[in-house]
């Protein structure tokens, strides 16, 4: 369940008030920041990663439903980042049946 003052914040973002924002923003830019650059290990895509992520927040705060909390919606939009990232620059490791 979402914590009531972030469920407010979301609903406010999602009416344009950017001081809700700036608030939200401030709780979890250094989460969101952190994240994605102990996952990339790369300071640049981290940054890009951060910024797309509060740019997913703004467009889509007015459909976010409160079933999950703000942060883990947050965290999920970036994670979802993160791995298209993965995707995008291939970085996984394919295994064979003989590694497994």
């Amino acid at each position: 369940m979402a914590s009531e003052e972030d469920y407010k914040l979301i609903v406010q973002i999602a009416k344009g008030d950017s001081k809700c924002f700036e608030s939200l923003f401030s709780k979890y830019q250094n989460l969101i920041y952190g994240y994605s650059m102990k996952m990339l290990k790369n300071k640049e895509k981290a940054e890009d990663i951060t910024q797309e992520t509060w740019m997913r927040v703004i467009r889509n705060a007015g459909i976010y439903r409160p079933d999950a909390s703000v942060k883990s919606w947050i965290m999920s939009i970036a994670g979802n980042l993160v791995m298209d990232e993965f995707r995008r620059n291939k970085k996984w490791i394919e295994l064979t049946d003989e590694q497994w």
